[in-house]
């Protein structure tokens, strides 16, 4: 499985590849052609090298990470599950329902790792809504029932976070069996 580097800080824009400088660039273009021209470069350059795109999330410029999200949940790789999952609690509201729906996306092979987070994390109400989000999405009709503590708790920010944490443990130890 491949991890991506998470190091905090800035990327260098001086550091950037002239390719890399030019989608950027495009990127910023009022005429739509030309962004829509360089998000494609953009998913293309992702598709060879997905750490070029997380690098790229590091940048002070919130156009520069949208469009790198953009083209990340593109990828639908489950190597990027952690990833995302780390996302659900960035500063900004677009990154985490970026990262929301690039793991409904992956599909239901990102259910078990979302719902472990929500045990292995401190409660907050940006990874409580993007589990909810990605969990309503996923599960299927005849699970409801199954899931309906959680997404209860959830939903509900006069749940504390041990009683979600709670229904987390046990739907685990449910889906175990």
């Amino acid at each position: 499985m491949n991890t991506y580097n998470d190091n905090p800080g800035q990327t260098n824009p001086e550091d950037y590849s002239s390719e890399m400088k030019d989608i950027i660039r495009n990127l910023h273009e009022n005429k739509t052609l030309r962004r829509k021209g360089a998000r494609r470069k953009l998913e293309m350059h992702g598709k060879k090298n997905p750490q070029s795109l997380v690098d790229l999330l590091k940048s002070k410029d919130q156009k520069v990470r949208w469009e790198s999200m953009k083209a990340l949940i593109t990828l639908e790789d489950e190597s990027l599950i952690p990833f995302f999952l780390d996302l659900l609690t960035d500063d900004y509201g677009d990154i985490r329902w970026i990262s929301a729906e690039g793991l409904i996306l992956i599909g239901r092979s990102s259910i078990v790792p979302t719902i472990r987070r929500m045990l292995e994390k401190d409660d907050s109400v940006f990874l409580r809504e993007g589990v909810h989000h990605i969990l309503s999405k996923l599960i299927i009709q005849n699970e409801r029932e199954l899931y309906d503590s959680l997404l209860a708790g959830l939903g509900n920010t006069y749940i504390s976070g041990a009683a979600v944490k709670m229904h987390a443990s046990e739907l685990l130890n449910k889906l175990r069996d």
